[in-house]
C-alpha cells in the first residue's frame, strides 16, 4: 500500500493581477475582494457602509488585494464543472483548463486545483485527489485556513491511476468574449467531468413540473399559512426569518405562482398576503420593510434587527416586481384589486425613480424611511428595471420605463461588463451571487422585449454568459452512503448559490428561470434553452414525496411531502458529512417550483 496524489502544474509567467480569474460558482476576478473575518450572518459594519464600497466579502477561498503571493485551492465539487479560466487582458487571450471529477479508475479519489498567484506569474496545479493547500474553507465561522483534512489517495500494488486535463486558449478581445467561451466549455454535450443528465418525470415517480406544483400548493397551505393576520409565510414559522419577509425568499413571490395557478383557496390567500405587504409593511416612502412576526416589523441589520428601517434593495425589488404581476393579471382576469394596492404599486414605482435620480444607482440596503443608501455599488437592485416595465404597462407611465432603461445601463456598464455581479442575497456582504445575475438578466430580457433595442439583447447576453456559469454542468458524483447517492439524485442544472455559501440549489431564487428560454429564442441560442431546461426538468428530483421520502443529515427524521431544501451540496463546505444531504425545513426553491410551474413561457 503506498500513499499517493498524481499532479500536473501550469505556469503563466504573463499573468499579472490585473487579469481575470474565474473558476465557475467559486472565484471572479481571483476573488479580490475586500476581506472581512466575521462568522455568519455577516453585516456591513458602521465604518464600511458607503455609496461605493470595494467589493466585500467574508473570509472565502481568495487571491490576496495586499500580498505578493497567495493562494487557492478547491476540490472539484467547489465549482459548477471542474475547471479554471483565466483572462489575459492586455492581449486578449483566454486560457482554460478543464479536467475530471475523479479519475477513469477511481482509484484515488476527488480531484481539485490549487492556484498560486507570485511574482512569477500564475501556477495552476491539478491534483488527483486534492490535497489542499494553505487550509481549506469551513462555513460558520466562515474561514478559509481551517487545517486541512485532506489525504493522499492509497494504492495497491497492481492498481493503476491517471490524470487527464484539457487545456484550451483562445482569442477573446473582450472579457464578454471570454465568458461566452467559458459556458461553451462548461456546458459542451460531454464535459471532461462526468455525464449529464435530464430527470425523465414519468420514471421512478418523479412529479412533472404540475405534479410538483399541486405537492408545493398543499405543502404552502399546510405548513405556510399563518391564519392571523393572514399571509403566505415564507417558511414553516419555526423562527423570525421563516415568518415573513418581503421578497428575496418570500412572501410576495409565490403569492403570485399561487394566485396564477393556485386553487381558489390559493388564489384568495395570495391576495390576502398582497394585502398585509401593502397594509402593513410598506413605508410612507412607498418602499417596504423588509421582516415580521406578523405583529411586529424588523430590520434587515443581523446586527440590529430592532432598526426596522434598514432593508435590503433586493426585497424591494421582488416587491415591486411581483406586485406588479399580481395586478396586471388581476386586471386581466377581471378581479377587482383593493385601491390601497394600487396606489402603494405606484408609491414603490416612484420611490424608486426617486432613489435612482438622488444617487444614480439603487444600492444594496436602504433607509426606507428617509429614503437613503446605506450601502451601495453591488448589482442587488437587478430586478428594479422589470419592475420599473411592469409598473409602466400597469400606469402607461413612460417615466418608470424612461428610469428602466437608466438603472439598467448603470447595472450593464458598472457589473455585467466587469463579470463582477454580487450583493443580492442579505448575507453575504456584496460578493458574486447567482440570483443576482438572474435578476438583471430578467431586467435585460424584458427591456429587449418592450423596446426592441438590440442593445438590451446584447447585454442579456452577456448576463445570461455570467449566470450560465453558476449552473451545475454535469451529475457530481454524491457519496454513496449520502441521501443523495442513495436516491440517485443528479445534479445537473442545479443553480449555485454565491461563492460564500458554496452550495448549488434546485434553481434560481426565486425565480421561474424563464428569461433563459425567452433570450434563447431571441437571440438565437439554443445553448442557453438547454441550460434552462436542464434547471427546469431536474427540480421536482429534491422534493420530498411520500413515495420517495427525503431524510436529513443523520437519517432521524423524514421530510413531509412537498418540502424541498435549497441544498444540493457538492461541496464539503458544510463538513464531508454534508455532502449530499439535506436539512428537514422547507426552504424558498419550493416558491421555484411554484413560479417554474406556472409560467406561461417556458414550453417544456
Amino acid at each position: 500500500m503506498q500513499d499517493i496524489s498524481l499532479y500536473l502544474t501550469f505556469r503563466d509567467t504573463r499573468w499579472c493581477r490585473e487579469d481575470y480569474l474565474l473558476v465557475p460558482a467559486a472565484v471572479y476576478d481571483g476573488n479580490r475582494f475586500r476581506i472581512q473575518k466575521v462568522p455568519y450572518a455577516p453585516m456591513f459594519t458602521q465604518e464600511d457602509r458607503a455609496l461605493d464600497p470595494p467589493i466585500t466579502s467574508t473570509d472565502i477561498p481568495h487571491f490576496s488585494r495586499d500580498a505578493e503571493e497567495s493562494v487557492i485551492s478547491l476540490r472539484a465539487g467547489d465549482s459548477a464543472v471542474p475547471g479554471v479560466f483565466w483572462y489575459d487582458r492586455s492581449v486578449g487571450i483566454g486560457q482554460a483548463l478543464l479536467y475530471e471529477c475523479r479519475s477513469a479508475e477511481g482509484a484515488l479519489g476527488e480531484n481539485g486545483i490549487v492556484l498560486r498567484e507570485s511574482a512569477e506569474g500564475l501556477e495552476v496545479t491539478v491534483m488527483d485527489p486534492i490535497v489542499r493547500a494553505d487550509g481549506m474553507y469551513r462555513f460558520g465561522k466562515i474561514s478559509s485556513t481551517v487545517p486541512c483534512e485532506d489525504t493522499p489517495g492509497r494504492m495497491q500494488k497492481g492498481q493503476t491511476a491517471s490524470l487527464t486535463v484539457e487545456q484550451y486558449r483562445f482569442d477573446c478581445p473582450r472579457l464578454e468574449d471570454f465568458f461566452h467561451i467559458v459556458v461553451q466549455l462548461m456546458h459542451r454535450i460531454d464535459p471532461l467531468a462526468g455525464p449529464r443528465r435530464i430527470v425523465e418525470p414519468k420514471l421512478g415517480g418523479i412529479p412533472t413540473l404540475k405534479g410538483g406544483f399541486r405537492l408545493v400548493e398543499q405543502k404552502y397551505n399546510t405548513y405556510n399559512w399563518l391564519k392571523d393576520p393572514g399571509f403566505y409565510m415564507c417558511g414553516e414559522g419555526t423562527n423570525l426569518y421563516s415568518i415573513w419577509q418581503t421578497g428575496w425568499v418570500g412572501c410576495i413571490n409565490p403569492a403570485y405562482a399561487l394566485y396564477r395557478g393556485g386553487n381558489p383557496v390559493s388564489r384568495d390567500r395570495a391576495k390576502q398576503t398582497m394585502g398585509f405587504m401593502f397594509r402593513v409593511m410598506q413605508a410612507p416612502s412607498g418602499f417596504f420593510y423588509g421582516i415580521s412576526d406578523g405583529t411586529r416589523i424588523f430590520g434587515d441589520d443581523f446586527a440590529d434587527i430592532d432598526n426596522k428601517a434598514f432593508t435590503m434593495v433586493r426585497k424591494n425589488a421582488d416587491a415591486l416586481y411581483f406586485a406588479a404581476q399580481i395586478l396586471l393579471l388581476m386586471k386581466q382576469r377581471r378581479d377587482i384589486p383593493e385601491t390601497s394596492w394600487v396606489q402603494g404599486l405606484r408609491k414603490a414605482a416612484d420611490a424608486f425613480v426617486r432613489l435612482f435620480r438622488r444617487y444614480g444607482q439603487v444600492g444594496q440596503f436602504i433607509d426606507v424611511e428617509t429614503e437613503e443608501i446605506l450601502v451601495g455599488g453591488s448589482c442587488a437592485g437587478g430586478l428594479v428595471p422589470a419592475g420599473l416595465l411592469l409598473a409602466a404597462a400597469y400606469f402607461d407611465e413612460p417615466s418608470y420605463r424612461e428610469t428602466a432603461c437608466a438603472i439598467a445601463e448603470v447595472l450593464d456598464r458598472t457589473y455585467v461588463r466587469t463579470g463582477l455581479i454580487g450583493g443580492g442575497p442579505g448575507e453575504i456582504l456584496s460578493a458574486p451571487d447567482s440570483e443576482s445575475a438572474y435578476a438583471v438578466l430578467e431586467s435585460f430580457v424584458s427591456l429587449y422585449e418592450i423596446t426592441g433595442e438590440k442593445r438590451w439583447l446584447e447585454a442579456a447576453v452577456r448576463a445570461a454568459d455570467v449566470y450560465a456559469t453558476w449552473v451545475m454542468a454535469y451529475d457530481y458524483p454524491f457519496p454513496a452512503q449520502s441521501m443523495f447517492g442513495q436516491a440517485g439524485m443528479h445534479s445537473t442544472g442545479a443553480v449555485w448559490a454565491n461563492v460564500q455559501n458554496k452550495h448549488g440549489a434546485p434553481g434560481p431564487c426565486t425565480f421561474s428561470g424563464s428569461a433563459m428560454f425567452r433570450l434563447a429564442k431571441y437571440a438565437d441560442r439554443p445553448l442557453y434553452r438547454r441550460i434552462g431546461e436542464e434547471t427546469v426538468r431536474n427540480i421536482t428530483q429534491y422534493l420530498s414525496r411520500a413515495n420517495r421520502p427525503l431524510w436529513n443529515y443523520d437519517h432521524t427524521a423524514s421530510v413531509p411531502p412537498g418540502f424541498m431544501c435549497e441544498r444540493v451540496s457538492t461541496s464539503d463546505w458544510e463538513g464531508y458529512d454534508k455532502i449530499g444531504g439535506v436539512y428537514e425545513t422547507g426552504c424558498w426553491c419550493e416558491a421555484t417550483v411554484l413560479l417554474m410551474a406556472t409560467d406561461p413561457t417556458i414550453d417544456l
